[in-house]
Order: structure tokens, then sequence, then C-alpha cells
């Protein structure tokens, strides 16, 4: 969805870089795994500089999905103002409605987060943003243009998959170094502050990413795991 600022020269009619997440209504409308991956689809750049325009019907034929299902998702992301109408077009005697993002990246800021949003909702986009990326995986996976294999492919070390599923327990002191070092990967390839505008060369791959870190327990950092009582002796 992106991260920090997007700063690429957009034409006029395109979206003007990032929006900061600060409405519950815009909120709620992303936390929702179709709104999600229509978002993600309307938000990657098209030819040129600029975004696509977007029918419904070919929203629904790259996703996958009954173009019926889709537009009461695309009425909801129009009403919240995280896309909007393009232009209108006269199509075999029908009106059609072509769509484009209304930003090219999206951020959430933390305070909002605190402030505005129930849990419930939290998890909803959460869940939402997970859910999303297992469909692009699958997708990928099926139509053979992602390989599990663990062979990279000659000359491309990029492609070989790395995926971890599970949890780690790590000393306090390790856990803060394991966070604070994919921290500064992320900072390095997506950019802190003034954002890393995307390489848009003729031999530029794509990688789908998805990292979380998150504490599990609620241990008091410095103390120990609380021990069992011990048996009583007999």
């Amino acid at each position: 969805m992106g991260s920090m600022d997007d700063v690429r020269t957009q034409p006029a009619d395109a979206a003007p870089g990032v929006r900061w997440i600060e409405d519950v209504a815009a909120f709620k409308a992303m936390a929702d795994p179709i709104r999600l991956a229509i978002l993600r689809q309307m938000m990657a750049p098209g030819s040129g500089d600029g975004l696509r325009h977007w029918s419904v019907k070919e929203l629904a034929a790259v996703l996958e999905e009954p173009q019926t299902k889709l537009y009461r998702h695309v009425k909801q992301l129009e009403e919240s103002g995280l896309i909007k109408v393009a232009e209108t077009r006269l199509v075999s005697g029908i009106v059609e409605q072509r769509y484009i993002a209304a930003q090219s990246s999206l951020e959430i800021p933390r305070d909002f987060l605190e402030r505005s949003a129930t849990h419930d909702e939290k998890a909803d986009l959460f869940a939402a943003g997970i859910d999303a990326y297992r469909r692009d995986l699958l997708a990928a996976v099926r139509s053979g243009r992602v390989s599990l294999n663990t062979e990279a492919l000659p000359g491309a070390s990029y492609s070989r998959p790395l995926l971890m599923f599970g949890d780690i327990r790590l000393s306090p002191a390790r856990a803060g170094e394991f966070r604070d070092r994919l921290s500064a990967v992320l900072d390095e390839f997506v950019g802190s502050g003034e954002r890393i505008p995307s390489y848009n060369g003729p031999d530029g791959v794509e990688l789908g990413v998805l990292i979380g870190c998150y504490l599990q327990d609620r241990e008091d950092p410095g103390t120990s795991p609380q021990q069992d009582p011990p048996l009583p002796e007999t």
C-alpha cells in the first residue's frame, strides 16, 4: 500500500501521492479483503507515471471476482473518498464509469489507531491485509507466476522465496535487535522520510512482501517468565 511519502510526479488527473487515513469512514472502508484488493490494484502504477483508470468489469476480471459482487465495494470506496470517478462513457448503450484511486499510497498514523479505532476495527484491517496477501500469493502460485522451489533462477537470487511462519522466543535484548534490524531494512529499501521512488526500468521485478513482528505476551521486559510453583514434597 506504500510506506512513507510518495514524491513521484503525476499527471494532472492522477493521484496526488500519499494519503493519511485519519477518518473512521475511510478506515472502515479499507478493512475488507475485497476492498483492500481493489485499492491495491488501483494504486499500482499504470502506463507512464500515472495511475490507470478502471471499470468495475476490468477489476472483476483481474481480481477473478463476479462483477456484480464488486459494485457495492467500489461504491463504498468512492463514498469514503479512496477512489473517484475519472470518466463516464457510453458502452453499448450503457453508461460506464471508470475510476481512479484518489491517492497512490496510504498511511495510517499511530495516534489515529490508538485514538479512534476499536480493537475489532484494527483486527479487521490487519486481517484484511493478511487475506489480501494470501489471495495474491495463492493466485500467483496456481498460475505458475510464483514458484516455491528453493532453487533460485540463474543470476537471480531474489527469485528464491523467503517464507517464515511461526513464533520465536528471544531475550528482550535480542528481540529489540531483531525488530531494529528489520526496521533498518525497511528504511533502506522502502524509505523513511522521503520516499524512494519505485524503479520503473524494463528489468524491474516486483517482490511480494508481508512483514509482521509483534509482542505475543505481556510480561514485563527484563523479568523472567513466571514459573509454576513447585509440587509439595510427599
